[in-house]
Order: C-alpha cells, then structure tokens, then sequence
C-alpha cells in the first residue's frame, strides 16, 4: 500500500518515528513507555492497549531505522508474559521524495503465534486475512491527514 503525504519527507519520518504518534492515531491505545534505545536511536517500547472489556501489551521494536528512507518494525501482543506472544506483527515503511510532498509504501504481515496455542485469533486472523492490511490502511489515511494538518498551521 501506499499513500502520499503533503509534508517534507523529514516530518512525515519523524511522525513514524515518534512512539507518541502511534498512541495518538490508535483508538485502543492508551499509553506506551520507551524501554530500550540503542546507539542508532532505535527505540523499543511497549504500547498498553485497552478494547471494551480487554487489556493487552505491544511491545514494539524499529529494526530497522534509516532517517528520512526506512523503518521497520516488528511487534507483539502480549497479556501477562513478554515472552508469549499471540500476534506478530512486522511492518516496513519506505520514504521518498513525492513532488513538494512524500511518498510512503508500506508493507504489513501479520501471524498468529504458535496457533495452536492461540487457536481463536489464529482462526479468526485466517478467516479476516486482510483484516490487519485493511486497518493499516486505514491508519495510513488518518496519519497522512494529521501530517497534513501539522504541516498547514506551522508552514515549511
């Protein structure tokens, strides 16, 4: 998928970059915690994730992080132990240069981890397959007219 954003290529990075903007455009999302940073400026954190009557953990990791071209992250929910992860999720965000704006292609894969263990959203990710892409999509859209938003009140 790909969506291009009126902005500098070096905002719309900053936005993917910043943990803060995924708590903000993620209706579940409550808040999230940086836990580790390496030399490079990749950061992992955890997201707390609350939905009617459900609370989870994501931590995210960026293995990827190349200022103003890429980033790549890779997550995982979790309830009560880190180290079991029911969904996985990797995405890959590619910038460039769009005309005065950016232009953003995104790619998503998501798995269900160890299904026989998670036999309900392993069955539930394979009958809505497209469910995560279609979300992300979405996410990509709300992202793009933030930026957007951002860019028209403080100007280039």
């Amino acid at each position: 998928m790909s969506q291009t954003i009126e902005a500098p290529i070096e905002r719309v990075f900053a936005f993917f970059d910043d943990p803060a903007n995924t708590v903000a455009v993620s209706p579940h999302a409550q808040r999230f915690e940086v836990i580790a940073v390496t030399a490079d400026g990749r950061r992992t954190y955890d997201i707390w994730i609350r939905s009617v009557d459900k609370e989870w953990m994501q931590t995210v990791e960026q293995v990827l992080r190349e200022p103003g071209s890429r980033l790549v992250t890779r997550g995982w929910s979790w309830t009560n132990d880190r180290s079991k992860a029911a969904l996985r999720i990797t995405t890959d965000r590619q910038f460039s240069e769009a005309g005065r704006g950016t232009r953003v292609f995104a790619t998503i894969d998501a798995h269900v981890d160890q299904p026989l263990r998670h036999p309900v959203p392993w069955l539930r990710n394979t009958l809505a397959r497209g469910y995560a892409q279609a979300e992300f999509e979405h996410q990509l859209a709300v992202i793009a007219k933030r930026i957007e938003a951002q860019e028209a009140d403080t100007g280039p």
